[in-house]
């Protein structure tokens, strides 16, 4: 006796690989929307770090200081950290802001003081930097 199979459904090893096949595209696509997510709230938050920045700077610009002494009490009443070597200041020490002063000469002779800042984020695991120049007595 002759047994006819119907060849119109599927067999179990083909849904098996069918099931393999879209898991891992499935897998790949979640990766890349995973990746892009963390990568926007990244943004997000470097974003609100450089605005925060760039306030303390303006800050500083907006002051008129006459010595590197004027900015550092100022930046200190800010609680902000000052370091004396400019290698040390990607070092989270205390709080979430570094800043560095070096005295400069620009090229019209006019002394001033560049003062780069830098603030910690994502829980001091990233950081942004903003350098700004004072000219003593004010802008």
């Amino acid at each position: 006796m002759k047994i006819l199979y119907d060849k119109k459904g599927m067999t179990l090893i083909e849904i098996i690989v069918a099931l393999a096949i879209l898991g891992m595209v499935s897998v790949t696509f979640l990766t890349v929307f995973g990746n892009g997510y963390s990568t926007i709230f990244k943004s997000g938050h470097r974003t609100v770090a450089n605005m925060e920045l760039q306030s303390i700077a303006d800050g500083l610009n907006a002051n008129r200081f006459v010595d590197d002494a004027n900015i550092t009490n100022y930046m200190n009443l800010k609680g902000y950290h000052k370091v004396i070597n400019v290698g040390d200041i990607a070092t989270k020490v205390s709080g979430d802001v570094n800043y560095y002063i070096k005295p400069v000469e620009t090229i019209s002779n006019t002394a001033g003081y560049q003062v780069t800042i830098l603030k910690f984020f994502n829980n001091g695991n990233d950081f942004v930097k903003v350098t700004t120049f004072i000219i003593p007595g004010g802008n």
